[in-house]
């Protein structure tokens, strides 16, 4: 199980360093958080989010989103790769107290 468990974060963290080579950004300082830590911090941060990783938005082939929040806690990626090879990372930036895409 440990091994199974230890595979599967090294899938995620490949896909990231794919991501962020492709997108050009720099995730050194994030950490990967699931949706109920967005939820938690912002119920409209979850929402903008959940429209990048419902999985009634995956097609087939598509790698399940992951969601990186900077240590600072004032910034998030949600990053996609899908089935075509294409990545995207969607920034989003807590300006005055409220969540802004980017």
């Amino acid at each position: 199980m440990v091994k199974a468990a230890k595979t599967f974060e090294n899938i995620l963290i490949q896909r990231a360093n794919e991501i962020s080579h492709d997108t050009g950004i720099d995730l050194s300082e994030y950490s990967l958080i699931d949706k109920q830590k967005v939820f938690e911090m912002d119920s409209e941060l979850f929402e903008g989010g959940h429209e990048l990783t419902r999985a009634s938005s995956l097609q087939v082939g598509d790698s399940m989103p992951q969601i990186h929040l900077h240590e600072s806690g004032e910034s998030l990626y949600v990053l996609r790769q899908y089935a075509d090879g294409t990545n995207m990372a969607v920034e989003f930036v807590l300006e005055n107290g409220k969540w802004e895409k980017q």
